[in-house]
């Protein structure tokens, strides 16, 4: 799944690279790899103009899963 995301970079405007984005940092989310999914998806939302939007809820709800898992976030007041 690496090779294949590094291998986007040939074709950055098609829309099927978020869904191997997605699947890739899904399997770090499986892992255990919080911190490496957190890295690829602030590399991954630099381009938020391209990502189509069925695509960024995706994208920003697994983010905001790896911070918490991480247990990184403000708490309640």
């Amino acid at each position: 799944m690496l090779k294949a995301w590094e291998l986007t970079a040939r074709y950055p405007k098609r829309k099927l690279n978020y869904r191997i984005i997605i699947k890739l940092t899904n399997n770090y989310i499986d892992r255990g790899k919080y911190q490496d999914a957190i890295e690829l998806y602030q590399k991954t939302l630099l381009n938020i103009d391209n990502i189509p939007e069925e695509y960024l809820s995706y994208l920003y709800y697994n983010y905001a899963l790896c911070y918490y898992r991480l247990k990184v976030y403000s708490p309640k007041k």
